[in-house]
């Protein structure tokens, strides 16, 4: 037996690779994608099936302990206000990101955060295969205040990296779980959505905000300036809306259970007759 579980899907583009999906996912068991827009997209190239939307199973993490020391190596002790980010690299999944104009955008945004509300701004690299540290460094190098921002260093499971982000008070990121993981640890957040994904979480949590490519730097500020303000309303939203995407993230597994209880026989296996054990013995 076989399933997708809770997948995210597209960009969709070429032809050739749309067969492929068609194929592959004609014959599974069981199709579940994150998102309405997957199904949508699943739809729009040709699948005519099934498809069952749960959601993203990094719903269901839990906070890990941190190892003795950590906040203080990582310049997150003693602080009086905490503000995590989190950037992303151009590629198949931001396909329009202009990689200089957002690095200044959230250069400006971050010594924003710093003058206004005298806080210490902390990148947090959630994908290090993908040059996340780097774009992170990119962003700080052009910032006017970088003696107060810093690049975590430690290599952390994701359930450390969610007990880190407990410890901000707020956060601007564009990484989709850096922004789910924020929204589990009830910290307020302004997201610059970049693709379908990060939309539809902000959809399921009915927080708003447009796409990165339509705001400018002045724009961005004083969505940060009205979001900080009104940080303990979105808290209070996220908090309402999530017990419904976790239990809609818990569909998967029992989807999953039942498949492996109940497989489903097919018609080659059902046409191999049983081997003939009578002389065993």
């Amino acid at each position: 037996p076989n399933m997708t579980y809770a997948v995210g899907v597209g960009p969709l583009d070429d032809s050739i690779a749309q067969k492929l999906v068609c194929d592959v996912l004609n014959a599974t068991d069981i199709v579940t994608v994150r998102e309405k827009s997957d199904r949508r997209i699943l739809e729009d190239i040709g699948l005519h099936r099934d498809i069952v939307v749960t959601a993203d199973p990094a719903l269901l993490s839990k906070p890990e302990p941190l190892l003795d020391g950590a906040l203080e190596r990582e310049h997150m002790a003693g602080k009086p206000r905490l503000v995590g980010m989190s950037v992303r690299e151009p590629g198949i999944a931001a396909p329009d990101i202009d990689e200089k104009f957002y690095h200044g955008l959230l250069a400006n945004a971050a010594d924003f955060i710093i003058d206004r509300y005298d806080a210490d701004v902390v990148f947090f690299p959630m994908e290090h295969r993908m040059l996340d540290v780097q774009h992170s460094h990119a962003v700080i190098s052009q910032m006017l205040r970088p003696q107060r921002a810093h690049v975590l260093k430690g290599d952390y499971t994701s359930g450390q990296l969610l007990s880190l982000v407990g410890h901000c008070d707020f956060a601007v990121g564009m990484r989709l779980h850096f922004l789910l993981f924020a929204a589990l640890q009830g910290v307020p957040f302004v997201a610059l959505p970049y693709s379908a994904k990060v939309s539809g979480l902000l959809a399921g949590l009915q927080v708003e905000m447009p796409p990165i490519n339509l705001v400018n730097a002045g724009r961005l500020l004083a969505y940060i300036d009205r979001s900080w303000d009104r940080r303990t309303t979105l808290q209070e939203k996220s908090s309402a809306h999530l017990p419904q995407l976790k239990r809609e993230a818990r569909k998967t597994n029992r989807l999953a259970v039942s498949l492996l209880k109940n497989p489903p026989v097919r018609a080659q296996e059902a046409a191999v007759p049983p081997a003939d054990t009578s002389s065993a013995a």
